[in-house]
């Protein structure tokens, strides 16, 4: 669907509606702008948390290997 087929048809159905649902529509879309970007969110939550990963990297790694040492043998000596 083309823009303009979209802007003629929103147009469309906002005249057609009462003062009121357009008032509220009006309202739903000041909400939703004002939220924040959900993809731009998560983009930056990612980036924190890999730079956290990074920073403790070789003490979770240290770690892990003590951990492999307490492991029990299931498999023998294959």
């Amino acid at each position: 669907m083309q823009m303009t087929t979209l802007k003629k048809e929103a147009v469309n159905l906002i005249s057609q509606m009462s003062e009121k649902k357009v008032e509220t529509v009006v309202q739903f879309i000041r909400f939703v702008y004002q939220q924040p970007d959900i993809a731009d969110e998560r983009k930056k939550r990612d980036e924190r948390d890999i730079q956290l990963l990074n920073r403790n990297a070789s003490v979770m790694n240290e770690q892990a290997e003590e951990n492999f040492d307490f492991q029990a043998d299931i498999w023998g000596d294959e």
